[in-house]
């Protein structure tokens, strides 16, 4: 994992990714977690927090084999992303 803080592109990337599905929802909740959960000091844009929060969740599941978010969720998300600024 990286060690640069991220920004709301990162955050964007991350959200194209599960979408087309080139990223895999346990990777990227596990990356947002690591900065809400361990590094949450280091992220100092509450608009970015909020995203990497929300992101932390991606691979939340109802039961053992369904998941709580679904790709119209996070295309939702993604729509819901400031552009940087």
């Amino acid at each position: 994992m990286s060690d640069e803080i991220p920004t709301l592109d990162v955050v964007r990337d991350k959200l194209v990714g599960l979408i087309n599905g080139t990223m895999n929802r346990e990777q990227v909740a596990s990356w947002a977690w690591q900065w809400i959960a361990e590094r949450d000091d280091e992220v100092t844009d509450l608009r970015l927090h909020d995203h990497l929060d929300t992101l932390s969740g991606a691979d939340s599941k109802v039961d053992p084999e369904t998941y709580l978010y679904d790709q119209s969720d996070f295309e939702d998300w993604l729509r819901d992303l400031p552009t940087e600024q």
